[in-house]
């Protein structure tokens, strides 16, 4: 099954676009975004995928692969599931920001370990003066 990116270079390709045109279209500055994500090296927020979708003139379900899913998966669960990560993607963007669901799309790719290291790593921060004066952070 292919990846994400190799779905997004490919229809580009079939398009006859550069890298540097579909970055254009997407709002990038360059087309190393674009080569990034064809390199299946960046994480894609349903917003993301849906303007891909558009500047690729397709659909989110074939950037996504559904279009090659196995019958025996539950479609009407895993549409639910997406609505309501657009939901949360929605409720964390509006109150935090987009780094913060950045963030977070990365922080649960991570296995166990490694999510221990990064709130390790955020403990310690914590400890820093600028952070222990704020309140919420002094039980963090």
């Amino acid at each position: 099954m292919l990846e994400i990116g190799d779905r997004i270079r490919i229809r580009r390709e079939e398009l006859k676009m550069s890298q540097d045109e579909l970055a254009k279209r997407l709002g990038y500055k360059s087309r190393s975004s674009v080569n990034k994500i064809e390199a299946n090296s960046r994480n894609l927020t349903q917003s993301k995928i849906k303007a891909i979708a558009d500047a690729l003139e397709t659909t989110p379900s074939y950037i996504m692969g559904w279009d090659e899913l196995d019958e025996s998966i539950d479609l009407e669960k895993l549409k639910q599931d997406i609505a309501k990560e657009e939901r949360a993607e929605e409720l964390i963007v509006a109150q935090y920001g987009e780094d913060v669901w950045d963030a977070l799309c990365m922080y649960i790719q991570l296995d166990a370990e490694d999510r221990a290291e990064v709130r390790g790593m955020m403990k310690g921060l914590y400890r820093n003066e600028k952070y222990s004066i704020q309140d919420g952070l002094k039980h963090a």
